[in-house]
């Protein structure tokens, strides 16, 4: 028979490679240079994205009585409660604050490194040699 820490280990491996596949994927989207082996990093954080997701709701679901008991000890303490509801918000703040001043991708989100101007599409006084709004 599997022992509970067992169980635990079993779920926290595959969550942890997954997890660093997800992270490494998403700092990798926009690089079209760095391929490995054909491997589409969209697609790949994508799928880790999703598994990762499951994975974390089955962790969750293991440790249903801890929480639930770490929950109530906390409930009966007013200032761990004002402390829980402090990190919450900080948490939400957090999240609703990269969404609004985050950085704005194209009309899919995406973030392409070709986005950034090199300095080589500039003229020695400043201006864009790529600009069509400027007559000549």
């Amino acid at each position: 028979m599997i022992s509970n820490a067992e169980k635990n280990y079993y779920i926290n491996v595959p969550l942890t490679i997954i997890g660093f596949a997800c992270l490494i994927s998403g700092f990798l989207i926009g690089d079209k240079s760095l391929s490995f082996g054909g491997i589409n990093m969209r697609s790949l954080h994508v799928w880790t994205g999703y598994i990762m997701t499951g994975l974390i709701v089955l962790h969750l679901v293991m440790h249903v009585k801890w929480i639930k008991n770490i929950t109530l000890g906390i409930f009966q303490n007013r200032l761990k409660v004002i402390s829980l509801a402090t990190m919450v918000l900080i948490s939400l703040g957090i999240c609703y604050a990269t969404g609004i001043i985050g950085p704005k991708g194209n009309e899919q989100g995406h973030f392409p490194r070709e986005q950034n101007q090199r300095m080589d599409q500039f003229n020695q006084d400043g201006t864009n040699l790529n600009n069509t709004n400027s007559t000549q």
